[in-house]
């Protein structure tokens, strides 16, 4: 069971050893807001379709656009892989990239995968198999009991969805942004925290902790919720004095809508770590923006396991970084756009290499099937 220790250290190795406060944002722009800002700035005619969908013009002529904070240059083909679990992992596994072993379930499987799960050792985690949503995800399967509930659950809010179980492993999340092939940044979403100051009670810390939160337009719009259970699990009431530079976790959410926070680890994160996130948005050729979820037991680890690519990240994180500094994403995102319109589609293999074939089926048994130029196999 997650019991949070590497998260706890990596907080206090990024924030509260080097003393950082939180940034205040006296506003806040949609993620759509920001790349049409960053297009004006190229000097782009920007021309509404409708709501959502905006075209940008360079001397008359149409360069791109984008759906929501979609750019007209993300590939189909990428989004269905990257919102299908079961194809997302297996595209990685083609190209060695590590992912969580586990199993998918057909709904009407309860029974097998009960089964299954009472003769296993291992700590599971459930979520549905497809769909790019954190919602539905159970990260603590105790017992049997638990494991259908959570099935239940995840039955009731996507009930066609195949249900994955796979394999909880300790360590934390940090999103990576690849463009082009390069890690362009890295942020750690963590669950809303105090810092003990050994004579605050935990109560007085949160206090503390939401009045500062509002000096910032991002975060004063939700509210922490506290999980009296989860600090129960963690040793603590509301009463604790809290040690001096002790971490104690509020509630399970990572999400900014329950509290959750951000942490800039571009510095800090190991060049091993970058590189499996640029060989893991490589499974994906074709997409110029990819964002790849690691989960790591340190920074400074050499060793990663992929999560899940995103051909939409929500890069807003980084311009609204809680620690840290902010960077502007949107920028990064607009000019990978212009060099497409520049010098049309990148190479995005490196040293020029490209797929012989891809071929992919979402009916039935998914099946991927990757193959290179001769030439090219001992690169990859």
């Amino acid at each position: 069971m997650n019991d949070y220790r590497h998260l706890k250290k990596m907080i206090t190795d990024t924030v509260a050893s080097p003393g950082l406060t939180r940034n205040n944002y006296k506003s806040f722009k949609s993620r759509t807001k920001l790349l049409l800002d960053e297009a004006v700035k190229k000097g782009w005619t920007l021309h509404q379709v409708w709501k959502s969908t905006w075209l940008f013009l360079d001397d008359g002529k149409v360069v791109g656009g984008t759906y929501e904070h979609a750019l007209s240059n993300q590939a189909h083909l990428a989004r269905t892989l990257s919102t299908h679990k079961e194809a997302t992992k297996l595209a990685l596994s083609t190209i060695g990239v590590p992912v969580p072993a586990g199993k998918v379930y057909e709904p009407t499987d309860l029974q097998i995968a009960v089964d299954e799960f009472a003769g296993s050792t291992r700590a599971k985690i459930m979520k549905p198999s497809s769909g790019a949503t954190s919602t539905a995800v159970s990260l603590s399967l105790p017992d049997e009991d638990a494991f259908i509930e959570a099935w239940s659950l995840i039955r009731e809010k996507h009930p066609k969805a195949k249900i994955l179980v796979e394999d909880l492993i300790e360590g934390f999340d940090v999103r990576v942004i690849v463009i082009n092939g390069k890690a362009v940044v890295a942020a750690s979403r963590v669950n809303p925290f105090v810092i003990g100051d050994g004579k605050s009670t935990l109560e007085e810390l949160v206090v503390r902790r939401e009045n500062d939160r509002e000096k910032s337009a991002y975060l004063k719009r939700y509210r922490t919720p506290i999980d009296d259970s989860f600090l129960q699990s963690q040793g603590k009431n509301r009463a604790s004095v809290i040690p001096d530079k002790d971490i104690v976790l509020l509630n399970r959410s990572m999400n900014v809508t329950g509290g959750g926070e951000s942490i800039n680890v571009y510095g800090s994160i190991s060049s091993e770590l970058l590189s499996l996130a640029e060989k893991a948005a490589s499974a994906l050729p074709f997409q110029p923006i990819v964002g790849v979820g690691i989960l790591t037991t340190d920074l400074t680890s050499r060793v990663g396991v992929v999560l899940e690519l995103n051909v939409q990240p929500h890069f807003d994180l980084h311009h609204y970084i809680t620690y840290g500094e902010p960077v502007n994403v949107a920028a990064l995102e607009i000019e990978s756009l212009a060099a497409e319109t520049a010098v049309g589609p990148v190479h995005r293999l490196q040293n020029d290499h490209s797929l012989s074939s891809f071929t992919i089926s979402l009916d039935g048994p998914i099946e991927i099937r990757m193959s290179y130029p001769e030439s090219t196999k001992d690169h990859y």
